[in-house]
């Protein structure tokens, strides 16, 4: 607790009830209480917590045990996932529930699983978003890619890739037309 403090800056009766709140969510999850306060600082160290307050830090917390137990994803991955996603689209933390779902339907309907999609999204996430892709439009787009046994870093890199050859030497923009036209 003391270290989320420190990169948090919260403390009181705010670390208290987050404290409170880890061994409980420590004990649904089976995590422990270690395990779901190291969910708070691997967060915490990556989002702004001052711009989304204790609610939306206990929001992304739940959101990232859910992904972690639903991808067999160790928690550490799970939060950097998490975070890095919804950094890398500016998505505001309420939207975590969003990405648990997107990764999940993914893995669903592609042949990409959830580990894999989050390392696809590590590569491609941001230039996704500058080109004006969706969460949703990108998570398809890999699952495309890994029909075709592409998956992981390596389909963030080849739809990076695509993304930027597309826009530098053919002028797609992709405001406008969507990717699947587009190709």
């Amino acid at each position: 607790m003391a270290d989320l403090s420190a990169i948090t800056g919260i403390a009181g009766k705010d670390l208290e009830g987050l404290g409170q709140t880890a061994r409980r969510v420590g004990v649904e999850s089976g995590l422990g209480a270690s395990g779901a306060v190291e969910a708070y600082k691997l967060l915490a160290s990556q989002i702004d917590v001052s711009k989304i307050g204790i609610d939306g830090l206990n929001n992304l917390q739940q959101e990232t045990i859910v992904l972690a137990q639903a991808s067999g994803m160790e928690l550490a991955d799970a939060a950097n996932s998490m975070a890095g996603t919804i950094n890398q689209f500016g998505l505001e933390a309420d939207q975590a529930n969003r990405i648990v779902n997107v990764l999940a339907a993914g893995s669903k309907y592609g042949a990409a699983e959830i580990p894999e999609l989050a390392q696809s999204f590590k590569v491609v996430g941001a230039s996704a978003n500058a080109a004006g892709l969706s969460v949703e439009g990108t998570a398809g787009a890999l699952e495309t890619l890994s029909k075709m046994n592409l998956k992981g870093a390596e389909a963030g890199t080849a739809l990076r890739n695509v993304l930027l050859k597309m826009q530098t030497d053919l002028g797609v923009d992709f405001k406008v037309t969507k990717l699947s036209d587009a190709l």
